[in-house]
């Protein structure tokens, strides 16, 4: 799931997240610690900025986990 997610933050119509956000997840994938428990924070985090509908399907086509995350997001939003 962490590659689906960094592909949808890095293919935004935006372009490269140039925020401090952008710098976290570019800093984790370049230390190879994007697929830890931070690594996903962030990464949801930037994907809720770029392309919430994309996160959403991503999410719901992953494990029971990432569903339930799904879901509880939602009801947050």
């Amino acid at each position: 799931m962490c590659p689906a997610l960094l592909n949808l933050a890095l293919e935004s119509e935006r372009g490269v997240l140039k925020n401090q956000l952008g710098r976290v997840v570019f800093h984790l994938q370049k230390n190879e610690r994007i697929n830890t428990v931070i690594g996903l924070q962030k990464l949801i985090d930037a994907a809720l900025i770029v392309n919430t509908e994309e996160l959403f399907k991503i999410l719901e086509e992953s494990d029971e986990d990432a569903q339930e995350l799904a879901k509880n997001i939602k009801k947050v939003l």
